[in-house]
């Protein structure tokens, strides 16, 4: 009989209906929509400024790592260059860049250095073989720092610029590959009598010979040698005389003596080409004397 009365609820009296409706109206219940209107103007700011950063220090770091990387290479480069050359004040001004270059070496390429003797001919040669003396402005520590007699030099005279003078050996190399090219003109009758390489019918030994020719040219300008010719008086000549007795680095070590011996025991002379027992000797005598 009472489980009928367990949900009701006293009826509330007039004072207590008043209470309510004032507090009811005093303290009203926050619209949560509303607040977050009222919230957003103070967030998005602080997010937007954060992603920002983000970004900035990000760009700041990729620039970071291309400029670091841009630089160590080109400083590996400069090192390189430097441990595989031997002293030269000419590295100092060299860019370090390396570049990879692919050689042409088609047969039959119609380069300007190639064909037979005309002006045409022999004005590219010049353009790249003869070089002015440098002039250099360098120190008697620089000339002991290459290995030559600073008081022998020659030098220019002070109206036309002093320094001394100097080129690098790389003309001097492509001044000798412009002669062989000339004089292969000059004793081709006779080689072609004495040597089998003759034998092959004249177009083809002349596309040969522009062949070898150019791939020389193309080699010592790739690899140009900065190592530096000086000029010295000396007795018995009237101007100055270059010294071509220059210091290189070799690249890989001296020549073991006994390495040498064990693989040349180990090769059939017959099997190496023709080349026989007193070539051997010959190649490990002159070898080892470098």
């Amino acid at each position: 009989m009472f489980d009928a009365f367990r949900g009701y609820n006293k009826l509330n009296t007039d004072e207590e209906k008043e209470h309510s409706i004032r507090s009811s109206t005093e303290s009203p219940s926050p619209c949560l929509h509303c607040a977050g209107h009222a919230q957003r103007p103070q967030t998005q700011p602080r997010a937007l400024f954060m992603l920002y950063l983000g970004w900035f220090l990000l760009l700041v770091l990729s620039a970071f790592v291309v400029f670091s990387n841009r630089d160590l290479r080109s400083s590996n480069s400069k090192r390189l260059i430097t441990q595989t050359s031997s002293y030269s004040p000419i590295l100092e001004d060299l860019d370090p860049g390396l570049q990879e270059f692919r050689f042409n070496g088609s047969i039959r390429w119609p380069s300007p250095y190639r064909g037979p003797p005309s002006k045409e001919v022999d004005a590219a040669w010049n353009r790249i073989s003869i070089v002015r003396p440098l002039d250099l402005d360098i120190s008697k520590e620089d000339f002991h720092n290459i290995g030559v007699n600073a008081d022998t030099a020659a030098t220019n005279a002070p109206e036309h610029g002093g320094g001394y003078f100097m080129v690098p050996e790389f003309t001097h190399q492509l001044h000798c590959v412009n002669l062989l090219r000339k004089a292969s003109y000059f004793k081709y009758e006779y080689y072609k009598i004495h040597d089998p390489d003759f034998g092959d019918k004249e177009e083809t030994f002349k596309v040969h010979l522009d062949h070898c020719v150019e791939m020389l040219r193309q080699f010592v300008m790739c690899h140009a040698d900065v190592t530096i010719v000086t000029a010295h008086w000396i007795e018995q000549r009237s101007r100055p005389w270059p010294d071509f007795n220059t210091k290189h680095l070799r690249k890989g070590a001296r020549l073991d003596k006994q390495a040498f011996k064990a693989r040349r025991d180990s090769v059939d002379p017959h099997e190496a080409g023709g080349c026989h027992g007193n070539e051997f000797a010959a190649m490990k005598d002159q070898w080892s004397g470098m």
